[in-house]
């Protein structure tokens, strides 16, 4: 510890910032960290730099002077979508209030026709309300994604919902198919694996949220790399599908991955650890062991 590694990350994404300029403004450096509070110090060591920065991830898990570059802050500063969060709590709480009413109703009365339709048209509002609260957000997250140089999350939240519409993946709403009577098991099984498939597949993306093409994360920076487990490595590198660059920074002899169930598992080696010994040692050639005669 103390020997520089968040820095040492902080100036690679500086480097890959220069990079995404000179390729599209939709391009963008995913920068990640095991724990909140290595995010948290790997986005100030990116700020330092005079890069622009967006936190996603929960408001409450990051440091206080952090607010402001988090997305919830952008979303919050959105008009637009502040007004259709507003409609959306008014619509559902005039939903509750309702279901109160006709709660009480029924012990003394049988519910009428109309109470049932008054209840069904107050629940399609609230529906179409949260709806509509939801895509107002993303594209709220999506404006303030596109102004930031650098992206910084968890390796978990590397998978926000906002973040992968961001960058035109849309995560199936399994609730509303779930729930049709319609679908049987053999259709739900069908369509569950044409998902699968297509999510793998490099089709074409769709548009963000905001109408415009979806963002890139070609270049993927993960600080702690040694502490986390393998299969959070891997969330930032496929969630989006766009890694191309990937700079893993960390300590094998430091902090292993936490295992509480197994200490023998295989999740007890972290991915760089694992790739650490796999390839080809690294040369390193210093001033002393250079042997190349000067001309």
């Amino acid at each position: 510890p103390g020997t520089g590694k968040t820095t040492v990350a902080s100036g690679i994404c500086f480097g890959f910032v220069h990079q995404c300029r000179s390729i599209s403004s939709n391009t963008k450096v995913l920068a990640c960290a095991f724990s909140n509070v290595g995010a948290d110090n790997l986005a100030e060591a990116v700020l330092k730099l005079g890069l622009k920065v967006v936190r996603v991830g929960k408001a409450s898990a990051t440091m206080e002077s952090l607010w402001d570059h988090t997305l919830d802050a952008a979303i919050n500063r959105d008009p637009e979508a502040q007004k259709a969060l507003e409609n959306a709590a008014w619509a559902t709480s005039q939903l509750t209030q309702n279901k109160n009413k006709s709660g009480q109703s029924k012990k003394g009365n049988k519910s009428s026709k109309s109470s049932m339709l008054s209840e069904k048209s107050k629940r399609d509002v609230a529906t179409a309300a949260v709806k509509a609260s939801i895509q107002a957000s993303n594209v709220a997250a999506t404006k303030a994604l596109r102004e930031a140089d650098v992206i910084v999350c968890t390796s978990t939240g590397a998978a926000d919902k906002r973040l992968l519409a961001a960058c035109g993946i849309v995560m199936d709403d399994k609730d509303e198919w779930e729930s049709d009577s319609r679908l049987n098991d053999k259709k739900r099984e069908k369509k569950s694996i044409s998902t699968s498939l297509s999510q793998n597949e490099s089709a074409p993306r769709r548009d963000a949220p905001d109408g415009l093409p979806p963002l890139s994360l070609p270049f993927v920076v993960v600080d702690e790399a040694c502490q986390s487990v393998e299969p959070a490595n891997l969330i930032p590198l496929t969630s989006t599908n766009s890694c191309r660059s990937l700079v893993l920074l960390g300590d094998p002899c430091q902090l292993p991955p936490t295992v509480r169930s197994d200490p023998s598992s295989p999740l007890s080696v972290s991915l760089m650890e694992r790739l650490a010994a796999t390839l080809p040692q690294p040369v390193i050639v210093t001033a002393k062991t250079d042997t190349t005669e000067a001309d």
